[in-house]
């Protein structure tokens, strides 16, 4: 007797943010190194729960986010000092 076993689908490689950063499920507040602001970047989001959102453009490995965006209008465009502790 034969078994026949499937292999797993491949995973694809995507980029995922918290949830919680996403504003409007449209745009995230990101530091910009080189005028050292927060501005608003506009995002294309993809799967996503509550945990985990998939973004397919607007952002690449590396860019750095704000997480805590309730005070979102009061950051952009205030420079800012990033610590690498």
């Amino acid at each position: 007797m034969q078994t026949q076993r499937s292999l797993p689908k491949p995973q694809k490689t995507v980029l995922r943010i918290p949830s919680e950063a996403l504003i409007a499920g449209q745009k995230v507040l990101a530091y910009n190194p080189t005028t050292q602001t927060i501005e608003y970047r506009a995002v294309t989001s993809g799967e996503s729960n509550w945990n985990w959102t998939e973004i397919k453009t607007g952002l690449s490995v590396g860019d750095q986010i704000l997480l805590d965006t309730a005070h979102a209008n009061n950051l952009v465009g205030k420079q800012v000092l990033v610590r690498h502790d």
